[in-house]
């Protein structure tokens, strides 16, 4: 993925929280990982307020979707989606 790409979490004391940050390729991405296929509209909502404490560029809800959902600013993909989202690829093993 070229330079160094150090994660970070990011909680506050009244318990927003991202699972993961990234600063790649000039944007912030934040992350918000779940197991439902189903994310509830209080995830986004929350995920949303977290991001905008940490000045995201996108805001990336990876759960068990099986079709990416696109919304305003934000997006729901699964794994694999977003591993192609990152530049990763996909493998056949």
């Amino acid at each position: 993925m070229g330079p160094d790409v150090p994660p970070f979490f990011f909680r506050t004391s009244d318990g927003h929280e991202l699972d993961l940050v990234l600063d790649l390729r000039a944007e912030r991405w934040a992350v918000e990982t779940k197991l439902t296929s189903d994310p509830t509209r209080e995830s986004v909502q929350k995920m949303n307020r977290t991001a905008d404490m940490v000045e995201e560029s996108r805001r990336i809800l990876v759960s068990n979707v099986r079709e990416r959902i696109d919304g305003e600013g934000w997006s729901a993909v699964g794994l694999e989606d977003w591993g192609r989202d990152l530049g990763l690829g996909t493998s056949t093993a």
